[in-house]
């Protein structure tokens, strides 16, 4: 099963110091993070940028939307 996976550029802290986690660092996580489980792997294959990660979550609300996983409600009325 492929899965589309949406990460916000992550900042760690190194001392007193803040910096943006590399591309790297985030494919290492991802490579790492299920081989920890037994019998589960990941295959990182790449990153996109900001419009295709609003592109998938937008595929993926109305995915959510067809299945009737999430039935979108009205927004509350504005307070006057």
């Amino acid at each position: 099963m492929i899965q589309a996976k949406i990460a916000r550029r992550a900042v760690t802290r190194s001392g007193k110091r803040y910096r943006w986690a590399s591309a790297k660092e985030i494919e290492h996580f991802f490579t790492i993070y299920k081989a920890l489980e037994p019998q589960k792997w990941s295959d990182v294959r790449g990153f996109q940028g900001v419009e295709e990660a609003e592109a998938e979550i937008a595929r993926s609300r109305q995915r959510a939307i067809d299945t009737g996983y999430h039935t979108p409600k009205p927004a509350p009325p504005l307070e006057t």
